[in-house]
């Protein structure tokens, strides 16, 4: 995989309002490619990713949920699990209650949305949805990934 894919895989993993603070971007490239490999997901559908467009192939949408279990907010059986955003978003935005609300809006909006999704327990489905939630989400709310 080369090294924009991962950069790539990284950005969207920082969509969510959880991850600013709590991932290091060296993790975040060894989640990126771990899951990639795994899903054999083609650079083409990360590159697409990258350009703000909703995962949509099942490759992607399971990258998608392999990066958000990894994370811990997608649980063991492929639902949304807003009360672990909502815990990691309190470590990393501890000293901006502004944004602490914000992500909390966010798991608010994004999680019956999400659960809805009728999946499996790899919940690529729920992932795909909770991605787009995300990417709809995220830039109103005034929320960003890591540096």
């Amino acid at each position: 995989m080369n090294k924009v894919s991962i950069v790539a895989l990284c950005l969207v993993a920082a969509a969510l309002p959880a991850v600013n603070g709590i991932f290091d971007k060296d993790k975040f490239m060894a989640i990126g490619a771990k899951c990639k490999e795994e899903n054999k997901t083609p650079d083409e559908e990360v590159q697409k990713i990258l350009n703000k467009e909703p995962a949509t192939t099942p490759e992607a949408k399971c990258m998608m949920a392999c990066i958000f279990k990894e994370m811990g907010i997608l649980t063991a059986d492929g639902k949304f699990d807003a009360e672990a955003n909502e815990k990691a978003a309190q470590e990393a935005f501890k000293n901006d209650e502004k944004k602490v609300n914000r992500a909390k809006e966010f798991s608010d909006y994004c999680k019956d949305r999400v659960n809805a999704v009728e999946d499996d327990e790899k919940g690529c489905e729920r992932a795909g949805v909770m991605h787009a939630c995300a990417m709809e989400k995220v830039k109103e709310l005034g929320l960003s990934g890591p540096n």
